[in-house]
């Protein structure tokens, strides 16, 4: 059936009498096209709505925190494994210090970290020095203002962006005018990532529901209803409505645990509802475990604590680097060496985000490390010094040790060095030893 044939049948309908049903049906995913769907414990999960879950928050602030607080830096390939930190190229001081004119580099990395974490996609506007450099600013740019991202007829990839308010109508930029990260799983086209409240939309929707539950028990008094059983009826629905309305402004909001006054001979009996007996405690600690598994997250990192986690937290703190934290990192220094470093820059020059602090153990079992270190030889004074963030003590500072035990096979004074008897063999003048020192006597 074409359009047209749709609108006149409509319309004949229309003109029987029939009136269509405009009301929106939730479960009806192309009523909520791109934006979302209900889940299937009947919750609406957008974006607004799942952000509002306090473990999400928590993990996007654990994620951004823990990004933005490692040092981003540029350095410069010196030759072979050799390095140096490139405080004099234009990009170290945007992305170490000042990234835009009203952002800090912590709170840039935290607020693009955060998107990208939770939309999948972190965006900012690359603007152009005014030395005519490539890159002089970024400026960040809410993923909710990207309204589409194509490939043009020339192939190229396109954003266009809306304005922000009270400007309407958007811009439009190249990929090379945009500094985008991106987290896979990837769109059909590979240009964009896919949202967390849509990959996810039924482990959201489950703690969606839960909060909801809690709320509304909470909201009538956590009495958890009743029946009220009277001895009659009410002469009509309208008184019937009357004293149910009564009956529920009497005891909601600040009139909970109030005394009511029941009327015609009614009794009220209470359902017997224990949230321990419910399982509602167990129910918020399972949605709140199956939505730290969205993003790989050690409950312990978001408060969530019970005999089950690990006892150390240096176990703890690598876990989280290794098998958290170590996408998002990578994510960052591949898109800013793709998208931010230009020309022979990209063979000359890379970015790294330095997590040896998250790493560090106790003080003690750092300096243990140190001197393990130290003594085998691969470790300088300055070295150490360098990872206590503390000066460096000069040229005698760089100097490794080796250990005498640990000198080269075949080298003199070494273990295995060998001594080869000498060929003459014992002097034959003092003839066979006795093991006494004086010549055996013969016949």
């Amino acid at each position: 059936m074409n359009a047209f044939t749709r609108a006149l049948s409509g319309l004949g309908r229309m003109f029987a009498g029939e009136t269509p049903d405009l009301s929106p049906d939730p479960f009806d995913a192309r009523f909520w096209g791109a934006v979302s769907a209900a889940s299937m414990a009947g919750q609406v999960v957008t974006s607004q709505s799942a952000s509002q879950l306090d473990v999400v928050q928590s993990v996007l602030g654990r994620l951004g925190g823990a990004i933005s607080t490692l040092p981003m830096q540029v350095f410069r390939r010196t030759g072979g494994d050799t390095r140096e930190v490139a405080t004099d190229h234009p990009l170290y001081k945007i992305l170490h210090r000042q990234p835009t004119a009203t952002m800090t580099a912590q709170l840039f990395r935290d607020q693009m970290t955060r998107d990208l974490a939770w939309t999948r996609n972190a965006l900012a506007l690359i603007e152009p020095a005014d030395d005519g450099g490539p890159i002089g600013l970024l400026d960040w740019i809410s993923w909710g203002r990207v309204a589409r991202v194509y490939r043009g007829s020339d192939g190229r990839v396109y954003y266009d962006v809306n304005k922000l308010p009270p400007l309407i109508g958007h811009d439009t930029y190249r990929a090379d005018e945009v500094f985008h990260i991106r987290m896979a799983p990837l769109s059909g086209d590979g240009l964009v990532g896919m949202p967390v409240w849509q990959t996810s939309r039924e482990t959201l929707g489950d703690a969606q529901a839960v909060r909801q539950f809690g709320a509304l028990y909470f909201a009538n008094g956590g009495a958890g209803g009743g029946v009220i059983e009277l001895p009659g009826t009410f002469k009509t629905t309208d008184d019937r409505d009357a004293f149910m309305s009564a009956w529920r402004s009497a005891g909601g909001g600040l009139n909970q645990h109030k005394d009511r006054l029941l009327l015609q001979g009614a009794t009220y009996k209470k359902f017997a509802i224990n949230n321990d007996e419910a399982q509602f405690n167990e129910t918020v600690r399972a949605a709140e475990l199956r939505t730290c598994r969205i993003w790989n997250m050690p409950p312990h990192m978001i408060g969530i604590v019970d005999s089950s986690n690990r006892s150390t937290t240096e176990q703890q703190s690598l876990e989280f680097v290794m098998y958290t934290l170590a996408p998002w990192v990578v994510a960052w220094e591949q898109a800013a060496a793709q998208q931010l470093l230009v020309g022979a820059d990209q063979d000359d020059y890379f970015v790294e985000l330095n997590v040896a602090g998250l790493l560090r153990g106790d003080i003690k079992t750092r300096w243990s490390g140190y001197g393990i270190g130290r003594q085998w030889g691969w470790l300088s004074v300055n070295d150490i010094r360098r990872l206590e963030n503390l000066d460096p003590i000069g040229p005698e500072g760089d100097r490794y040790l080796e250990p005498v035990n640990m000198t080269a096979s075949g080298n003199p004074g070494g273990d295995n060095s060998v001594q080869v008897p000498d060929d003459d063999g014992p002097d034959d003048d003092k003839g066979p030893s006795d093991g006494t020192g004086d010549p055996e006597e013969t016949d």
